[in-house]
């Protein structure tokens, strides 16, 4: 079996807008005053992934489907992390 890792460098907002992605593992860092990161969480839960890893600056409030997604949030020195499992896996 052959293990794929594909990293995008590119504009969040726009990639997820012009492409559907299906993926075990989405990992986000954004800048920690991220003005869009909302709308970033928004595109990000219309696509289809297992975990989805958001890194913040302050604890934010992050809408998504509760009876999908199953939500951990934990904190390391500085930086927030809320870590979203779909329970369909």
């Amino acid at each position: 079996m052959e293990d794929k890792v594909v990293v995008t460098r590119s504009d969040a907002i726009k990639f997820l807008k012009e492409n559907k992605i299906e993926t075990d593992v989405i990992f986000a860092d954004p800048p920690y005053d991220y003005k869009l990161l909302n709308e970033f969480s928004e595109l990000v839960f219309k696509n289809d992934f297992k975990i989805f890893v958001l890194e913040a600056g302050e604890q934010k409030d992050i809408n998504y489907e509760t009876k999908i997604y199953d939500c951990i949030e934990r904190r390391v020195g500085e930086a927030f992390f809320k870590i979203f499992i779909n329970k369909q896996i």
